[in-house]
Formats: structure tokens, C-alpha cells, sequence
């Protein structure tokens, strides 16, 4: 038996690993689930769990993650959620020392990702192709409207707003002037790619998604599509930056060229069950390169799978000891 900690339980990411790895019967696994919040759907619908202190208070949080695990003896972390990953990357000696293992990239490289300026210089200095972006105090003169206004930092479409003129843009400006960046629109094919890169850079799986249709920035309507749509920009990237366990990639397909956007050290939020269902089941992949088994290099997935996304309710009793039982 395997416990696995899976924290965030009740974000989407969080729900899809534990999906993937209650489904699956590959390994004799034992999930943990944690959550700042106790109606977390996946802490409802875990055996083990336990609530947290919120991710902003950063080491209260890493402390009760780590003492569950010892209590627990947990040997493998999940880390699904955007705002951990560099606080697990910024720690991981101290996990390490209790023999607890995750599989996230260096903290250098998790900071220059989670910055949209950052990367967008990153792209700029390994001639990736990506949209024209620009800081608040270097905007040229003629802006090309309509432009997209995205924070520095965060995750999904959150705070993220389209301009359509230089009074809309001087609005936004006003609020949000160094905490922002303004970016030029490309039109076409929008596509995540789930990849899973291991501990010496190379790419395990790598299963590329249209996002058809989409919501908070998580996509709600998606297809995989042919390997013909997976850039080869994407091995230098992962290379150059040691990236290593799950990322998932965002760019536009436009005039055969490939626009990239974001690259995300952690795994997908909307898509991650396509690509599971697809034949690439990603979570249970990282759990058996952290064991040191072997992991067949890019397997095949099957290509023009729809998956299309719901709310799905979860009811649950309350105990008299103060926690809640699944009604089935």
C-alpha cells in the first residue's frame, strides 16, 4: 500500500488526480486528502483527510502538510494547485528529509513561469513564437487595439479583460498599473498540451487538447487532437528550464505557427480528465516515476476524443463528531 497525498482536494485539479488514481489498478494505492475547506469535494469523498491552514499563510501551511504526512507516513505528495507549487518547490529539502517525495520543477523555474512577464521574456530569449507583450510603462505609442489585460500573476482567466480602446485601457491602467500586462490578441486554434517530463527532462507523455470551449479559463469543451499539433518548441522548453513531473503548455495554432502562452508546472485543471481517458493516465505516470518504475516513453492516446465537462453534486451527512459521510 502507497499513501499518496493529494492537496487541494477540492480544486478541479485536485479531484481529477484523485479520479485518476481511485480509478486505475495499476498500483495498490491509499489516498490522503487535504483542503483548507472541510466541504472540499474531494476531502467529502476521501477516507483520509484533513483540513489545512490556507496556502497564503505559507508556513503554517507547509507545517501541517508535513506533519500529516509523517503521522500518515505518506510517501508520495501531489501538489494540484497553481499557488503550492512554489512553496513545494521552495521546500522540498525539508521533505525530502522525511522521505517524502513529489515531482515538481526547480524553484527558479516554477518563479519565472507563475510571472507572465517573466515568461514572456523566457520566450522572447529562446525565439519562441508568442504574442507582442508589453509592461504599463513601455506601451508603444499606438497600441493595437483590441488587447487582452492579464494580471502578472495568476491563474486561469481570473482578472483578465479584453480592451477594446485606450479609455477602456486606461481604466484598467488606473487600478492595476504594476501588477499587469497588456498583450496582443491572436486569433485561431487555442490548445493545452498535458505533459509529463522525467527526472532527466524527457518527455514520458505528451497528449495535445483543442480547447473548444471554456469557462474561468478552465476548458469545459475539449478534443485531442493529432500529434501533428505538438511544436517541437515544446523540448526545448522543458530542457532549458528543467522542467520536470506534470506541465501543461497553452498556445495559439495561427498561420501554422505556434503562439505560446502560458506554461503551467503543474497539472491541467479543466482538460487533465481527457487526457487521462485518452490512454495517458498522468498522475498514476509521476506516482511510478517517483517509484522508479518504468514508464514507456510517449505512449500512443486515442486521437478525436470530446470530452465535455458538468457540475456534478455531492451529499453528505453530518456525523455527530462534527464530519460529513458521502450519501451515495
Amino acid at each position: 500500500m502507497i499513501k499518496v497525498l493529494i492537496t487541494s482536494a477540492g480544486s478541479a485539479a485536485g479531484m481529477n488526480c484523485i479520479s485518476a488514481l481511485t480509478n486505475q489498478s495499476d498500483l495498490d494505492l491509499e489516498i490522503v486528502a487535504v483542503d483548507a475547506h472541510p466541504f472540499a469535494a474531494g476531502v467529502l469523498k476521501s477516507k483520509i483527510k484533513y483540513t489545512v491552514p490556507p496556502i497564503k499563510s505559507h508556513n503554517a501551511y507547509i507545517d501541517r502538510v508535513l506533519q500529516i504526512c509523517v503521522d500518515e507516513n505518506v510517501q508520495i505528495i501531489l501538489p494540484t494547485f497553481s499557488e503550492e507549487i512554489p512553496l513545494f518547490a521552495y521546500n522540498l529539502k525539508i521533505f525530502r528529509k522525511n522521505s517524502i517525495k513529489f515531482l515538481i520543477p526547480p524553484y527558479d523555474s516554477v518563479r519565472i513561469f507563475e510571472d507572465k512577464w517573466l515568461s514572456y521574456k523566457y520566450f522572447c530569449s529562446e525565439r519562441v513564437d508568442t504574442p507582442k507583450t508589453w509592461q504599463v510603462r513601455a506601451l508603444p505609442k499606438k497600441v493595437p487595439f483590441p488587447v487582452i489585460v492579464k494580471p502578472i500573476k495568476g491563474s486561469g482567466s481570473r482578472n483578465t479583460f479584453i480592451a477594446n480602446s485606450q479609455d477602456e485601457l486606461n481604466f484598467y491602467i488606473k487600478f492595476k498599473e504594476n501588477e499587469i500586462i497588456i498583450q496582443e490578441i491572436i486569433n485561431g486554434r487555442e490548445f493545452t498540451i498535458d505533459i509529463l517530463a522525467d527526472k532527466n527532462y524527457k518527455i514520458v507523455a505528451a497528449v495535445p487538447r483543442e480547447r473548444i470551449l471554456k469557462k474561468g479559463g478552465m476548458a469545459i469543451v475539449s478534443k485531442t487532437a493529432s500529434p501533428k499539433y505538438i511544436p517541437s518548441e515544446i523540448e526545448t522548453i522543458i530542457s532549458s528550464m528543467n522542467l520536470i513531473g506534470p506541465i501543461n503548455i497553452q498556445y495559439i495554432f495561427s498561420g501554422e505557427k505556434h503562439f505560446f502562452i502560458d506554461v503551467n508546472t503543474r497539472f491541467a485543471a479543466g482538460g487533465l480528465p481527457l487526457t487521462v481517458k485518452s490512454g495517458q493516465n498522468i498522475p498514476l505516470m509521476v506516482i511510478k516515476l517517483i517509484l522508479g518504475q518504468k514508464v514507456s516513453k510517449i505512449q500512443k492516446y486515442k486521437n478525436n476524443l470530446v470530452m465535455v465537462r458538468y457540475y456534478q453534486e455531492v451529499f453528505a451527512n453530518e456525523l455527530e463528531n462534527g464530519t460529513y459521510k458521502i450519501i451515495s
